[in-house]
């Protein structure tokens, strides 16, 4: 058991005992040690003490990880798969040399005919232990897991093919597996900042047909999930190659400036005599601190032109955005002496995002106004909509100049000072992820350095114009009230972890019955429930006892199972439920149930 006076410490220390180090994904500073704590438990209990043999496992998560797409998921298990780590690194399972790694990685990912061709495999081959690493039904295996996970309202018969070939016991082993994988791809996706270890920047290194391998498949998996994007919205193009390089510069330059930072600090604590001397420290101090923030923008930067970044899809206020960026701005507003006139955006308008990256979009751009400020000028902030666009402008100077025509996107002015900087080129990237833009004009005589963001809106907070004239009552920010019933204990920790991460107030039960109880007393306004629960109430009877309570007939409720095949799909409709997500359950799932279901109403049905 981990100690409590310091978890995360203790929590290192017991995964790098397991693995011979510490992934970075356990290494995210801005995640609570909860969280960490709950993803390293999911990891050891699905993963690393699950008992399949060490090699079909390895393999099959390298299969798995190819068709998710993660860069640093596939690069994490083929260094594992490899021997850079400990899971398939025992006397059962030997590394796999650069030759073995590279079929595996030519596997082809599922297709109807490949599918098709591994059912009729693995319908004559007799059940038994796991195949042999490359023979014809361990592919076999490996397509119908990946038929799972692809299409998982059709997952009936690939699931049915591994339990003849399985066994009912290690099938479950493999789901619980599936359901891990997804989910750590899931967990890297939110944070971007999950960069690469050093034994696997030494393993591409050494490799370089695997590193080109690795590139090539996470490159077609980014091209076919933004399909549909513009070039604009994508960024700049960088390369793989260009993104590794950048991310090592950044990691190598960290030590030197941790150590030069450390220097500064203590100079700052024991005092120092000599006026010269802590004038040249506050000097020293001030930019450490600019090189740090310039070392995060670079791989922030990196990230979002590669379309790494995956934001949330929930309306954000944006009167919640522009008070939470003056708060961040307000030191650096003061030290300069400025003064901030700001017109309070529309109330009650949202826009439909990520509300950290919209933060961190407006945080760049009034930062940037403020750089190039000087008192007494001041910082005027204004929002207005107009239709369904919402436009923020950001200018530094006298107020009254701001010409309605004129601007342009920051990126096509041709000027170096409109877009040189990193911040800059993020927020145009941001804003375009959200589908707006980013407008700027160089000072000129008379006339301030002024931003335009251009955003659509969410459109249930459009004003009509029958509210033009009236103020709309003030309300609180609420979060949104979920219960969920699952009964599985692993899944509901991650479940609640995957819930409170959106933001959503939680309660969990694994009875049916006490769920019901619950949902009478707090009246929710969205239900998440498994389907195959124990004692005398399962899913199908929660929903139907929900439906015949005119008091919880309105609430929306989602299950969430294993259950996938069209009967069972069909008999939960037809119980009550509103939607079925399969497990493993994608974050994109319950965002979806989110936004559709969480105003409490069944009008997403």
């Amino acid at each position: 058991m981990l100690k409590d006076q310091n978890p995360g410490a203790n929590l290192e220390q017991e995964i790098e005992a397991r693995l011979g180090l510490v992934p970075a994904m356990f290494r995210l500073p801005d995640t609570a040690s909860a969280q960490t704590e709950g993803m390293w438990h999911y990891a050891r209990t699905s993963y690393l003490d699950n008992p399949l043999p060490a090699l079909f496992k390895e393999r099959l998560c390298v299969v798995l990880a190819k068709k998710f797409g993660s860069h640093y998921g596939l690069t994490r298990h083929v260094g594992f798969l490899m021997g850079y780590g400990r899971p398939a690194a025992d006397a059962s399972a030997p590394p796999q040399s650069p030759a073995q790694v590279m079929a595996l990685l030519a596997v082809p990912t599922v297709s109807t005919t490949a599918l098709s061709d591994a059912l009729s495999l693995l319908e004559s081959h007799p059940t038994g232990p796991v195949p042999q690493a490359g023979t014809a039904a361990e592919l076999a295996i490996f397509q119908c897991c990946m038929a799972i996970i692809s299409r998982p309202s059709d997952a009936a018969q690939p699931v049915a093919a591994l339990r003849k070939v399985l066994g009912k016991a290690n099938t479950e082993l493999v789901m619980a597996l599936l359901l891990y994988l997804q989910t750590a791809d899931s967990w890297s996706r939110m944070h971007p900042d999950v960069a690469l270890e050093p034994d696997l920047i030494a393993m591409l290194a050494s490799h370089p047909d695997v590193a080109a391998r690795i590139d090539a498949i996470v490159a077609a998996n980014e091209a076919e999930r933004s399909g549909t994007k513009s070039k604009s919205a994508a960024g700049p193009s960088v390369s793989p190659q260009e993104s590794r390089f950048i991310a090592k510069l950044s990691h190598d330059l960290r030590n030197p400036v941790a150590a030069i930072s450390a220097v500064s600090d203590m100079f700052q604590m024991v005092g120092v005599h000599d006026e010269r001397l802590r004038h040249a420290c506050g000097i020293l101090q001030r930019q450490t601190s600019n090189l740090t923030e310039a070392l995060d923008n670079i791989i922030d930067a990196s990230n979002l032109a590669l379309g790494k970044v995956t934001i949330a899809r929930l309306p954000v206020p944006i009167s919640e955005v522009l008070n939470a960026v003056l708060e961040e701005v307000a030191p650096k507003i003061r030290e300069r002496g400025l003064n901030v006139a700001m017109r309070p955006s529309p109330q009650g308008i949202c826009v439909t995002g990520d509300r950290a990256r919209l933060v961190q979009m407006f945080q760049n751009i009034v930062t940037s106004v403020i750089r190039r400020a000087a008192a007494p000028a001041g910082i005027a902030i204004a929002a207005s909509v107009t239709g369904d666009k919402l436009t923020v402008t950001v200018s530094a100077g006298r107020e009254g100049l701001i010409p309605e025509n004129g601007l342009t996107s920051a990126s096509d002015t041709g000027r170096p000072d409109d877009d040189a900087g990193l911040s800059l080129s993020s927020a145009r990237v941001i804003a375009e992820l959200h589908q707006g833009m980013v407008q700027g004009m160089a000072p000129q005589a008379g006339i301030p350095h002024i931003f335009r963001v251009i955003l659509p809106i969410t459109p249930s907070s459009v004003p009509s114009a029958a509210d033009a004239d009236k103020a709309p009552p003030k309300r609180e920010k609420q979060r949104t009230r979920v219960l969920a019933i699952e009964d599985n204990r692993d899944f509901a920790q991650l479940f609640r972890h995957m819930l409170e991460i959106m933001g959503c107030e939680l309660d969990i039960t694994s009875d049916a019955r006490i769920g019901l109880s619950i949902a009478r007393d707090i009246r929710p306004q969205l239900i998440f429930c498994d389907l195959g629960l124990p004692g005398d109430m399962d899913g199908f009877d929660f929903a139907s006892a929900i439906r015949n309570d005119p008091d919880l007939a309105h609430i929306p409720l989602v299950a969430v199972s294993g259950y996938t095949s069209p009967e069972d799909r069909q008999r939960a409709l037809a119980a009550g439920f509103d939607r079925v997500c399969a497990k493993p359950v994608k974050f994109a799932d319950i965002s979806a149930a989110l936004a559709n279901y969480s105003n409490g109403g069944r009008t997403g049905r």
